[in-house]
Parts: structure tokens; sequence; C-alpha cells
């Protein structure tokens, strides 16, 4: 089993279009209530990343992250999107739980996290210890 998709509630689709497309997102479903991206930086992969419009209250309890093959490949990354106008929380940064991330958010709110986890996100060194059975 792998993660296949996901899919944020948005309150404006063109406006939330216009924000993952500029984050380097590729289009792949445009509809008048509903959009669907290729969720990979790279171009690879199947993951989607999809909005769809809702009539009611946005919230901001997701989060999504895009992971980087390197802590340089983030930060240049960083940069192009400030370079575009995006605005980043603040400058990437090196975090206690070993990974390298800096955030943002999309137009409703949602936390966007680009980071660099190296072995660190599937092998903390915190990590349980899998049963022998």
């Amino acid at each position: 089993m792998f993660l296949s998709h996901i899919t944020l509630l948005v309150s404006d689709i063109p406006r939330s279009k216009a924000f993952y497309e500029g984050l380097g997102l590729e289009l792949i479903v445009d509809a008048a209530h509903y959009c669907r991206f290729r969720a990979n930086l790279d171009g690879q992969g199947s993951q989607t990343l999809s909005i769809s419009h809702s009539p009611g209250p946005i919230g901001s309890s997701c989060h999504v992250g895009f992971e980087f093959a390197s802590p340089d490949a983030l930060d240049a990354y960083a940069d192009l999107l400030q370079s575009r106008g995006f605005v980043l929380s603040a400058l990437p940064q090196d975090r206690s739980w070993l990974w390298r991330d800096v955030i943002l958010h999309d137009p409703d709110g949602h936390e966007i996290l680009l980071l660099y986890a190296g072995d660190n996100k599937l092998n903390p060194p915190w990590r349980l210890e899998r049963s022998q059975g």
C-alpha cells in the first residue's frame, strides 16, 4: 500500500490553482470545481494533490510535505520560490527532528512544508524497533 493522493478543500479554485502551478506542480485535471496536480516536484512518481471547491468554511488543519533529494536542492528551490514572490515563513532551517525544511501557506492557510529528511524520515535515531513476529 502507498499514498495515492491528497485532496485539499479550498474556497477559490482559480486562486489555489495559480498558487500550486506557481509552486511548480503540473496541472493534469482542470475542472470548474476541481483540479488535480502531479504532486512530485521532480516529475517522478504517481502521487497527486487535488483541490476541490468547498462552499463552507475552510480550516487550516492540514499540512502537505514535498521532499527534496538534497539540502542544496531544497535551498535552491526556496530561493526560486522567493524570486517568484512566494512568502516563506523563514529561510530553510535544520530542525531538532533531523530534517531541513521551510514552510509556506497556500491561499486558504494550508501549511506547505518543503523538506529534506534523507534517511531520517524512515530511520530516525528514535525509531521504534520492529516486532519480530
